[in-house]
């Protein structure tokens, strides 16, 4: 089954889906940097899955993860208002979304893992800005996945620490794991940390890997046997769509087709149409599955890439 914050549905119903994306982000550390980062209007937000729906999406994944911005009741209405499923997600990002100091930085792995565990099992905390694990209120609501991030420094002391808890709690759950790269870095090393740990490789959904166009690192990412998310066509700073294409070929021809998933990562409000800005969330749809045709990827290809994979990917694994 997948985990939606509906409820279970058989992976048959999932339909097209973006494995990393941005339904809405609450007021953080983050956004009272950059406020084009908070997305924090339910309305809004409707009208933008309005749109991914209409394109023919059927699922999201929200990946912001506990106590930075995530809003679990309002994910409850876009999909309630959308019809399209959401998978939310437990877990931490990195520490720029966090105040200094927070209180996942002060307790042990194994406590983390019960908190994770818990919004996956019982259900997640209501508030988008907790109080602490001691504070716990919980909607019904369960998280379908379990976030983790490294920074430009790789797999630091504290981000171990969380990723050990969140290798516990898929152990646990068989909720799948789900990764930040900063600027796709260190993808490699995420999987080898998790498999470091006994955890297969394709519990891993490794995310932002297209921000770096190095041949090479995709046929390498494509070897460590974890999913890899493709999640930048809204962010053609880094590279056209084209040379995204060419990364994902990269990886298909080293193995990856049944483990490639696609995205959009649509976290700042200027790349929304709802507010004003571009390209939305039906680009991959209305336009990069397009791209990707032209690349010489087949329908086959692309129904792996944006239907089936996903389905495999998202699904709960046997609990250990």
């Amino acid at each position: 089954m997948i985990r939606t914050v509906l409820g279970d549905i058989p992976p048959g119903q999932l339909g097209f889906c973006h494995a990393h994306d941005h339904v809405l982000i609450g007021p953080n550390v983050a956004t009272d940097h950059n406020p084009d980062l908070l997305i924090d209007d339910v309305d809004e937000a409707i009208a933008e899955v309005t749109l991914f729906q209409q394109a023919g999406g059927g699922a999201l994944v929200d990946a912001m993860p506990l106590d930075c911005g995530r809003d679990p009741e309002g994910l409850i209405r876009v999909s309630e208002q959308t019809s399209v499923h959401i998978i939310a997600a437990t877990g931490f990002h990195t520490r720029r979304y966090y105040p200094a100091g927070h209180w996942s930085e002060q307790i042990p792995a194994e406590d983390i893992a019960d908190i994770m565990t818990a919004e996956v099992t019982d259900g997640m905390d209501r508030r988008s800005l907790a109080r602490g694990p001691a504070h716990a209120d919980r909607l019904g609501a369960r998280a379908g996945v379990v976030k983790v991030a490294t920074d430009e420094h790789g797999v630091t002391d504290l981000a171990a620490r969380i990723m050990t808890a969140a290798a516990e709690c898929h152990r646990r759950t068989g909720a799948p794991i789900l990764t930040h790269t900063e600027r796709g870095l260190h993808g490699v090393e995420q999987v080898e940390f998790f498999t470091g740990l006994g955890i297969a490789p394709d519990a891993v959904l490794v995310s932002h890997v297209d921000r770096i166009c190095d041949l090479g690192y995709h046929a390498d990412l494509a070897a460590t046997g974890a999913y890899l998310v493709y999640d930048g066509p809204s962010r053609m700073n880094y590279h056209p769509a084209e040379q995204m294409a060419d990364c994902m070929r990269v990886a298909a021809e080293h193995g990856a087709t049944r483990r490639i998933l696609l995205g959009m990562d649509l976290a700042l409000r200027s790349y929304r149409i709802s507010t004003g800005g571009s390209p939305g969330l039906g680009f991959v749809l209305d336009h990069f599955l397009g791209v990707l045709r032209s690349a010489g990827f087949t329908e086959q290809d692309l129904d792996c890439f944006g239907w089936q994979n996903p389905a495999t990917a998202l699904s709960l694994r046997a609990a250990a």
